[in-house]
């Protein structure tokens, strides 16, 4: 069914504003690889060009970029009219060089590490790519950010501590605030539904990353910027998800973390905001999380959203899906990076390959987002999140 995995308000809420069903869980668009409770299937050739003269047709009737987004068509169309053109790495460090920007930070998502396979070929050694070309960067980062799936099995510490070891001289710590240690370099963590997806693994990871404050959400100043970071994981102590196993708390943001969003924006309106959260709003059409990332409560994202852009938040940076591609909705981008690690999801047109995100500060006001491939030391693609002042 194309509504697959929607409630019922969802679906007589969509069809009431005219949005077609195409946003649903689509049967038969799945590439391997992607991990997911959907099932896995590999496109034919002619459902792919089904999808592109979609998208062709709805671009010429006038259909607006924010309703391609929410129907998750912008990243297959983007695939298709403009693919990635890596320019060399060097070539973005001359001209920052040229014009230093006021800080800069990484952020990376799904390494899948395994205490049981932390040698040879794999996980562990493409993040160690990735982490020797982090730390060559030019301007040195200030700070990595990881939005979640550290691990490939949940509560599994031993990958937990081997992520930390292998990100030095960047310093996990309990709290967020100023910069641990001697390098003055951070460590910013966020769960994934791999690393948590129970009470005692949920603990665990508190103890280990958020002793200080006991919970995931939290936000921080790093110069002239606010970050926040919300969580998407959150496990319920009902007697649904002991008896059944259903997490009514995942998947979107409500009761504390709600009132505590709310008002830490309150508290810091006119300042450029920053949000990270590993469930992604708008997951891509080809995935097989669709109706299960932050789309499983309609009404609960579409008032995130309204938050988010009431304050004029204008980049979200989240993970799971094990690719690199982003949307724009209303005026704010949605940027998704899975390629610190894993296995990629998608063929390397549709963003499917090894990279990380190295984002520039301008001394302007600017915000710069640059996806890095590591394996060919390029960059694969520059996006100007935040216009200078």
């Amino acid at each position: 069914m194309p509504w697959a995995g929607r409630s019922l308000k969802g679906r007589l809420f969509e069809a009431a504003r005219g949005a077609p069903w195409l946003e649903g869980r689509l049967v038969g668009v799945r590439f391997s690889g992607v991990v997911g409770r959907g099932r896995r299937r590999k496109p034919s050739l002619p459902v792919r060009a089904l999808w592109v003269l979609i998208a062709a047709g709805l671009l010429a009737c006038g259909c607006g970029e924010d309703r391609l987004s929410r129907m998750g068509l912008t990243a297959l169309w983007r695939a298709i009219e403009r693919p990635f053109q890596p320019v060399p790495l060097g070539q973005m460090e001359a001209e920052l060089a040229a014009d230093p920007p006021r800080f800069s930070f990484v952020v990376l998502g799904n390494t899948d590490l395994s205490s049981g396979g932390l040698t040879g070929e794999g996980e562990a050694t493409r993040f160690d790519r990735i982490m020797a070309v982090v730390r060559s960067m030019k301007p040195e980062p200030r700070f990595v950010f990881h939005v979640g799936e550290l691990a490939d099995s949940p509560g599994d510490t031993g990958a937990w501590d081997a992520l930390v070891r292998k990100a030095r001289p960047f310093e996990a710590g309990p709290d967020p605030g100023a910069a641990a240690g001697a390098t003055g370099r951070r460590l910013f963590l966020l769960p994934g539904e791999r690393d948590v997806n129970s009470l005692k693994t949920e603990k665990a990871f508190l103890e280990r990353f958020r002793r200080s404050s006991g919970r995931v959400p939290f936000s921080f100043d790093w110069e002239n910027v606010h970050f926040v970071a919300l969580d998407s994981e959150t496990v319920d102590d009902s007697w649904l998800m002991k008896y059944f196993g259903y997490n009514r708390k995942q998947n979107r943001i409500t009761g504390a973390q709600w009132a505590w969003l709310r008002e830490d924006l309150r508290k810091n309106r006119g300042k450029p905001i920053v949000v990270f959260i590993h469930k992604p709003f708008f997951p891509p059409v080809f995935s097989a999380h669709e109706g299960y990332c932050l789309d499983q409560y309609y009404f609960a994202r579409e008032r995130l959203i309204d938050l988010l852009r009431e304050y004029s938040v204008k980049v979200v940076f989240s993970g799971h899906e094990p690719i690199f591609t982003w949307v724009r909705v209303e005026g704010t981008y949605y940027v998704i990076t899975g390629g610190a690690g894993g296995k990629p999801g998608a063929p390397a047109r549709f963003g499917g390959f090894p990279h990380f995100l190295y984002v520039t500060v301008g001394r302007d006001g600017g915000m710069t987002v640059y996806c890095v491939n590591p394996e060919k030391n390029a960059v694969e693609q520059k996006i100007e999140v935040m216009q200078a002042q």
